[in-house]
C-alpha cells in the first residue's frame, strides 16, 4: 500500500507505476480477512450439474438379447405326444413271409394342440411442455432425450425380468418365464415352492398324465446341494440321451464362479467364445466387423451370465441347459418407440413417449430343456 509520506518518483512506463502503488506481495501489508470470498459465497457461483444422469442401477438384459426371435405366423402349433406304439413293445414292423398285409395293424401317434397368444408389454412417459422448454434454457436434465433413453434400458431389462421370473409366478399378462417352461411334474410334487398348476403353459396340464411336456429337472427336493461337476456332466447326459443338443447355458453370477472354482480345483479351465446378440433373427454385428461378447463355455457350450436368475430360496442360482431350436421368442411386434407431441389428442399441454413390444416366449419341445436347481455354495 502506498504511504502519502513517500516521495512519489516520476515514471517512465505505467508498469513502473503499477509496481510503485501495488507492491508485488500484496499478503506483506494485508493483515485482515473480515469478509473472505469462499467457494460457499452466496452469488458468486452457480453449480452447473449439465444435462447427464449418471445411472446407478443394472439395465442388463443377457437373457432377452441372446434367445433367438422368429416372427409369429401361427398362433399355436401341434406336438407329437406318444409314439405310435408303446415304446416298452419295441421293436416292431417284423413280417412273416407272404404274411396278408390286412393282419397288420395300422399306425397312428397321438397329436396335441396347444395355443399360444402374443403379450403386448407397454412402458410409457411424459413430460410437461413447460418441463420441457425449461430443459433447454437452464441446468436440468435434458428431459426427453434422457427419458427417452432411461425407459428404453428399462423396457428391455423387465422383457429379461419376465423371461426370469420364477415358475411359481403365473406370467399373466406378461411374458412367460424360462422357469416355466423347464418344469416337470416331478418338481410340482417334490418341491415346496411349485404348486399344482404353477407350471401349466398354453391351455396344457402338465400333471402325470402328461409327461411328455417334463423338461428335465435335476432338483434336491428343497434339499440345497453343493453343485458338483458330475451333477452338471449327469444333466447334459440326459438332455442329449433325449435328443437335445444344448446352445446356451444360463446362470447367476455366483453359480458361475462355483463352477469355475471346481474346474479350477482340478486344473481345467473353461474356454471363452464371443457371442453375438439376435434380435429378430438378425445379429447385431455388421459383416466383417466383430462384434459381441466374450463368455466362458462348458463343453463349447456358451455360459450366459445375469444377475436375475432364480435362485428358488437362500442358495446360489439354477442352471438352464437350453435348446434354442425349440425355445425362442415369437414377435408379433418388435420394439418400436413411439411418440406424439400433439396437445389436442393428448388433452394436456406436454408430450408422450411409449416403448411397446408385443411377443411371447414360446417352448415347441420341453423334453430337451433341462435344468438344476437346489444349489448352495461349497
Amino acid at each position: 500500500m502506498f504511504d502519502d509520506s513517500q516521495r512519489v518518483p516520476t515514471f517512465n512506463t505505467m508498469q513502473e507505476m503499477v509496481n510503485f502503488f501495488y507492491p508485488a506481495s500484496p499478503e506483506d501489508v494485508i493483515q485482515k480477512t473480515d469478509a473472505p470470498l469462499l467457494s460457499t459465497t452466496t452469488g458468486w457461483r452457480n453449480t452447473l450439474f449439465g444435462g447427464k444422469a449418471w445411472a446407478q442401477l443394472s439395465y442388463e438384459a443377457n437373457v432377452f438379447s441372446i434367445l433367438p426371435k422368429k416372427p409369429w405366423n401361427k398362433s399355436g402349433f401341434r406336438v407329437e405326444s406318444a409314439y405310435p406304439v408303446a415304446i416298452t413293445s419295441w421293436p416292431t414292423g417284423g413280417v412273416a413271409e407272404n404274411s396278408a398285409i390286412s393282419a397288420v395293424d395300422s399306425l397312428m401317434p397321438t397329436w396335441i394342440e396347444l395355443e399360444d397368444a402374443p403379450k403386448t408389454i407397454l412402458h410409457m412417459f411424459d413430460t410437461s411442455e413447460l418441463a420441457a422448454f425449461l430443459a433447454t434454457v437452464d441446468d436440468s436434465v435434458d428431459a426427453i432425450a434422457e427419458l427417452r433413453r432411461v425407459i428404453g434400458q428399462y423396457h428391455v431389462s423387465q422383457l429379461n425380468e419376465m423371461l426370469m421370473t420364477n415358475a411359481s409366478t403365473v406370467a399373466g399378462d406378461n411374458l412367460e418365464s424360462i422357469d416355466r417352461m423347464v418344469s416337470s411334474y416331478s418338481e410340482v410334487t417334490n418341491c415346496a415352492d411349485i404348486d399344482a398348476g404353477d407350471v401349466d403353459v398354453y391351455g396344457l396340464d402338465r400333471d402325470a398324465a402328461a409327461t411328455w411336456a417334463d423338461a428335465i429337472v435335476n432338483e434336491g427336493g428343497d434339499t440345497d446341494r453343493v453343485l458338483t461337476l458330475k451333477m452338471i456332466d449327469s444333466t447334459l447326459k440326459d438332455v442329449m440321451a433325449a435328443g437335445g443338443k444344448p446352445k446356451v447355458i444360463l446362470t447367476g453370477y455366483d453359480t458361475l464362479f462355483e463352477w469355475q472354482s471346481l474346474l479350477e480345483a482340478q486344473r481345467r479351465f473353461m474356454q471363452t467364445t464371443t457371442v453375438k446378440p439376435t434380435f429378430n433373427g438378425v445379429q447385431a454385428a455388421l459383416p466383417g466387423v466383430e462384434a459381441g461378447f466374450a463368455v466362458a463355455t462348458y463343453h463349447g457350450i456358451p455360459i450366459i451370465p445375469t444377475f436375475r436368475c432364480q435362485t428358488g430360496g437362500s442358495g446360489i442360482s439354477h442352471i438352464y441347459f437350453l435348446d434354442t431350436d425349440y425355445l425362442f421368442l415369437k414377435v408379433a411386434k418388435p420394439t418400436q418407440y413411439v411418440e406424439s407431441h400433439d396437445m389436442l389428442a393428448l388433452d394436456r399441454l406436454g408430450m408422450r413417449g411409449a416403448y411397446r413390444t408385443m411377443a411371447e416366449l414360446t417352448c415347441t419341445r420341453f423334453n430337451v430343456q433341462a435344468k438344476i436347481r437346489d444349489l448352495v455354495a461349497a
